[in-house]
C-alpha cells in the first residue's frame, strides 16, 4: 500500500487539481490522507466533493506545517509513503511507477524523480536531474531534493524516529533527508514523478535566507551523528564543510565554488561507490527497472 498525505490551509485555489492528481490515478491500495488547518477558502466544499475518495480528512487548527504531517502521517499504514503539499501535483501514473520501482528494487529504501517545475496553471516550466548524496550535503551543496518528488519505505521512516520535525518552520524536509542520509543512500529516478508549483507566493521562497539557515543547522547535526569510521576516509570533506561554513567564504560567496571544485576533485579520485550517485532507469525492452550510478559533476 502507498499512503500519501496532503497538508493545506487556504490553498483552495489549487487543492482540487493537487486531489485530482492522485486519486484519478486509479491505483487500487493507496490510503489517501488530507489534513486541513482550517482553512477558510473554499477547501472545505472541495474537501466534501473528493470525501468518497479520501480515506481520511482531518480539518482542525493545527501548530503548522509540521504538526499538519505529523497528524497526517500518524494514520498512515502504507509501506511507501510520502507527501504532496496542497499546490504541487503527482506525474500520471505515478503511484504505478513507485509501486513498480520498490516491488523491483527491495533494497532501495528512498528515491526521488527528475526535478520538475510548474506553473500557477500546472504546465510543465522546467524539468532536470540534480542529484544528490550525503558527499554533499556534508558539503552543504544541499539545493534541492524535490520534496514531492520523493518517497520512502516506512522502514526507513521508522529507523529515522518516525516523526516530522516540528521545531523547523520551513526545512522539515530537508530535516527528514538528514535523518535518512544517516540510515541509506538517496536514488534517483529517470522519470517525472511529481511537479511543484511555483506560484510566486511559495513559503520556501519568500523566506529563503531562513530556509539557509535551518537547513544548515540540520546539516551540522547529521555531521556530527556519522560515525569515526565514515569520517575518517573523509578528511577532505571534513575541511571542506568547515571552509563552506565560514565567514570568510559567505562574505565572498566561495561556498558554491569551493564545493563543485571539491566534487570533481574526489570524483576522479574516487570513481567509485559509494562517491558515485546511484540512480534508477526503466530497461527499455525488457521493462525492467535497473540501478546504475554516475559520477560526481
Amino acid at each position: 500500500m502507498i499512503s500519501i498525505v496532503t497538508p493545506s490551509y487556504n490553498q483552495g485555489i489549487y487543492l482540487e487539481q493537487c486531489i485530482k492528481s492522485i486519486v484519478d490515478q486509479g491505483y487500487p491500495r493507496l490510503q489517501y490522507i488530507v489534513v486541513d488547518g482550517g482553512s477558510s477558502d473554499e477547501t472545505s466544499a472541495i474537501l466534501d466533493k473528493y470525501s468518497a475518495q479520501i480515506d481520511a480528512i482531518i480539518s482542525e487548527p493545527d501548530r503548522g506545517h509540521a504538526h499538519a504531517l505529523n497528524k497526517g502521517f500518524a494514520l498512515c499504514k502504507g509501506s511507501i509513503m510520502g507527501w504532496l503539499n496542497s499546490d504541487d501535483i503527482l506525474a500520471p501514473r505515478s503511484l504505478w511507477t513507485l509501486a513498480s520501482i520498490f516491488r523491483s528494487l527491495p533494497d532501495v529504501s528512498w528515491i526521488t524523480g527528475t526535478h520538475c517545475l510548474i506553473n500557477k496553471l500546472g504546465f510543465i516550466e522546467e524539468t532536470g536531474v540534480h542529484n544528490k548524496n550525503i558527499y554533499d550535503y556534508i558539503v552543504n551543496n544541499y539545493q534541492w531534493i524535490q520534496q514531492e518528488s520523493t518517497f520512502w519505505r516506512r522502514s526507513l521512516w521508522d529507523k529515522a524516529g518516525g516523526f516530522i520535525d516540528e521545531s523547523m518552520r520551513f526545512m522539515v524536509d530537508g530535516d527528514l533527508w538528514c535523518r535518512f542520509f544517516l540510515h541509506e543512500a538517496l536514488y534517483g529516478v529517470d522519470a517525472v514523478l511529481a511537479g511543484w508549483r511555483r506560484t510566486g507566493d511559495n513559503r520556501s521562497s519568500k523566506n529563503i535566507s531562513l530556509c539557509f539557515d535551518e537547513m544548515e543547522s540540520c546539516i551540522r547535526d547529521m555531521r556530527l551523528q556519522l560515525d569515526r569510521d565514515f569520517l575518517t576516509h573523509l578528511l577532505p570533506l571534513r575541511v571542506a564543510a568547515r571552509i563552506a561554513d565560514s565567514k570568510f567564504s559567505r562574505r565572498l560567496k566561495l561556498r558554491q565554488f569551493l564545493w563543485k571544485f571539491l566534487m570533481i576533485f574526489l570524483g576522479r579520485l574516487k570513481n567509485s561507490s559509494p562517491f558515485r550517485y546511484k540512480r534508477i532507469r526503466l530497461e527499455v525492452g525488457a521493462e525492467r527497472w535497473v540501478v546504475y550510478s554516475v559520477p560526481f559533476r
